[in-house]
């Protein structure tokens, strides 16, 4: 098997090549989710390539031993081609597998791309998009460092009309005792965006989130799904769990009693755990969260700015609707909803949850 690659994408530098990826297999292709990008493998000569790459990713074994069955050239450009998916950022490319004698195998194609996004499936204006997109107004409204990580990630992914919103303890503290309207918040910001980012605000979600609750329903903002072309909000990191301390529980009765909370929230427990409690055994990654976020945002851009482009189940949603009936997010005693979650296809850093 021989690689193709284009010569001028190579860069003389890489970054560290990531060692912890998300991981989710459906029957015909495989989605990772690393530190900085994602891949889809599709056909089986990428499933089978990919099963060859994954110890790399995962970081449980060294390259020189998984590309042992590679030689010169060949385990050179593999190599490459996880360094330059970690490189690249923010745009797409796609690269073609062909066999040793030179035939193209079209169901061989090695998709990858950055951030968990296919933003054209089949479009020819694939740079105009991403323009469009990067162009998009956005406000991120947070009170700790983690939402400048995140702002500097967002521009790092080329997002040009942004703005940070630090909310001080003192003013969210009177934001949840209605001395202060979260809308005041909102409207304080130089940009008029028409999708906000709410972050790393902790244990004081779900409050929060009630407020901007009532602040949309007064405004009569419509927030489902088929009025994202308007305005948008993304919920994160996640709600704390409720008095089973299961936050799969707590979300599906969430869910129950909000309005389409599917296209609004990103269910996410990474900045939650702690080193005692329900999740004291699940790795945190914060770079991960970090990177889903920014996918998140990227994803739902696009479907605003280009509706036409996203797939019936809405690719934006993907990942948090597949996360959220994985067994990752269950308490191990939590009784009401052991037997609705099934994650044997579900892998992070390696290792089955």
């Amino acid at each position: 098997m021989q690689i193709k690659i284009d010569p001028q994408l190579i860069v003389p530098e890489y970054p560290k090549i990531p060692e912890d990826c998300h991981i989710i297999e459906n029957e015909n292709s495989i989605h990772i989710y690393g530190l900085e990008e994602s891949l889809v493998f599709s056909g089986e000569n990428s499933l089978s390539l990919l099963k060859t790459l994954l110890p790399i990713l995962d970081g449980k074994n060294s390259t020189t031993n998984i590309l042992k069955n590679y030689e010169g050239n060949e385990k050179e450009h593999i190599v490459m081609i996880l360094k330059y998916l970690y490189y690249k950022g923010l745009f797409e490319k796609y690269d073609e597998i062909v066999d040793k004698d030179g035939t193209d195998n079209n169901n061989g194609n090695l998709k990858y791309y950055s951030r968990c996004v296919d933003i054209t499936r089949n479009s020819a204006n694939r740079y105009e998009v991403i323009d469009k997109i990067t162009t998009y107004p956005l406000l991120v409204i947070g009170n700790s460092e983690l939402s400048t990580e995140i702002l500097n990630e967002l521009k790092g992914a080329g997002f040009k009309n942004i703005e940070l919103i630090m909310i001080e303890n003192e003013d969210l503290a009177n934001i949840l005792n209605n001395k202060i309207s979260i809308s005041n918040i909102m409207e304080s910001s130089a940009i008029k965006p028409n999708l906000h980012v709410l972050c790393a605000l902790d244990r004081s979600i779900p409050l929060l989130f009630q407020k901007i609750n009532e602040f949309t329903y007064k405004e009569k903002l419509n927030l489902t799904v088929s009025c994202l072309l308007e305005k948008s909000f993304i919920i994160g990191p996640t709600f704390i769990p409720d008095e089973t301390g299961c936050y799969f529980c707590y979300e599906q009765r969430i869910h129950a009693n909000t309005v389409d909370l599917d296209s609004l929230l990103i269910r996410n427990s990474f900045l939650n755990q702690t080193s005692t409690g329900p999740f004291a055994h699940t790795n945190y990654n914060k770079n991960l969260y970090i990177s889903m976020l920014v996918a998140e945002i990227v994803n739902l851009a696009t479907f605003i700015n280009y509706p036409q482009t996203v797939d019936n189940e809405m690719e934006y949603n993907f990942i948090y609707t597949k996360l959220a009936k994985t067994r990752y997010y269950r308490s191990p005693s939590c009784k009401l909803c052991s037997k609705n979650v099934n994650s044997s296809r579900f892998i992070f850093s390696g290792e089955k949850q």
